[in-house]
């Protein structure tokens, strides 16, 4: 977009994902193969198919241990335009944008979502931006010290609890 370049404001999840399978163009039956992969040194993988998302996901996992665990880049789900519209999820990449200013602006501004009270409560610009509001406050509590003697074999022991009061 910075480019001017045509950009589709879209993606297949709207939100980071752990596994290649939680996508709409899973859900959709679309593959995620053939894929590709290139790692920081210029090594390509190439996965012509796959068996299901669950095993694409899996070999690019182990392409990247093969990278030392350094990350490689991947891509996946290719498809014609009038495939790839069924799993899209529109406006993602300008809300991801928006996110990512909005968390830069409330870098090193306290953390602080729930009501104002005494002039403390100020919520954060990411829920500015987003129409977002706080669903609680987080409350320090003091957790008495616990003693696990040692039994001379895993978990053993009593937890024991000081005295209140």
């Amino acid at each position: 977009m910075a480019l001017g370049l045509p950009t589709v404001d879209s993606d297949y999840v709207g939100r980071a994902i752990p596994e290649a399978g939680q996508s709409k163009m899973d859900i959709h039956g679309i593959p995620p193969t053939p894929m590709a992969f290139v790692d920081r040194w210029g090594n390509v993988t190439l996965v012509k198919s796959t068996v299901s998302a669950v095993m694409a996901d899996r070999l690019g996992r182990m392409i990247s241990v093969a990278a030392y665990g350094k990350g490689v880049g991947g891509t996946g789900y290719l498809a014609q335009m009038k495939d790839s519209k069924r799993g899209f999820i529109r406006g993602s990449l300008l809300t991801s944008i928006k996110v990512g200013e909005a968390l830069r602006e409330g870098k090193g501004q306290k953390d602080r979502t729930g009501p104002a009270r005494q002039g403390h409560g100020r919520p954060r610009p990411l829920h500015r931006r987003g129409g977002g509001h706080g669903l609680g406050e987080r409350r320090s509590v003091h957790v008495p010290q616990v003693h696990l003697p040692d039994q001379g074999h895993r978990g053993a022991g009593r937890i024991r609890r000081a005295a209140s009061g």
